[in-house]
């Protein structure tokens, strides 16, 4: 998105690859069915941050549940930074624009994990009301489809082909590779 001085648009790119190196590392290694998490950070279009790493809990269960916990970790570093934003902007003279226009989008491509994202705080699937509470806070950050507010955060489907943060999460062909950091990169 090119930019305008009227808006601020955050896109937050979120992958897992659930249990991505089991079978090729050691057996003995610990960390062998822990799950990759990925995601990048674009502010107008341009990406300000992106990380890779594996999840610091306990191995995931399911798909759904690697998505949610990598979706649970980007948001401690995208709500913080939003606030930033917000704050940078109010003393660069441009407060009326962030307040009024400053939109955050998060991409997921994990249905389960889209749903569970959106439900209210305190709501659970019943597959999934045994994750940790720890993972679940951020819900109240989210818009949901009653509200009608800006500057506040939503989750939005997005195909899987287009996931940019799957550069970060798993090895790609060198097709999708190509596509995918083009998007990204614009090279």
């Amino acid at each position: 998105m090119p930019f305008d001085d009227k808006s601020l648009q955050m896109d937050v790119y979120v992958d897992s690859d659930f249990m991505g190196i089991y079978g090729k590392e050691l057996r003995t290694d610990p960390d062998n069915v822990k799950s990759q998490t990925g995601h990048v950070i674009s502010l107008n279009g341009c990406p300000i941050i992106w990380g890779s790493k594996l999840q610091d809990s306990a191995p995931a269960l399911s798909t759904m549940m690697a998505e949610y916990y990598a979706l649970s970790s980007t948001m401690r570093e995208v709500l913080p930074l939003c606030e930033t934003i917000r704050v940078l902007a109010d003393n660069l003279g441009l407060q009326q624009a962030c307040n009024t226009d400053f939109k955050t989008t998060v991409w997921e491509d994990n249905n389960g994990c889209l749903h569970l994202a959106n439900m209210d705080p305190g709501q659970h699937t019943p597959c999934s009301k045994f994750y940790d509470c720890k993972v679940h806070w951020f819900r109240a950050h989210l818009k949901s489809s009653q509200e009608n507010e800006n500057g506040k955060i939503k989750v939005l489907k997005i195909d899987t082909k287009e996931q940019l943060s799957d550069l970060f999460t798993k090895p790609l062909d060198a097709a999708t590779f190509t596509y995918l950091r083009e998007k990204l990169m614009g090279w």
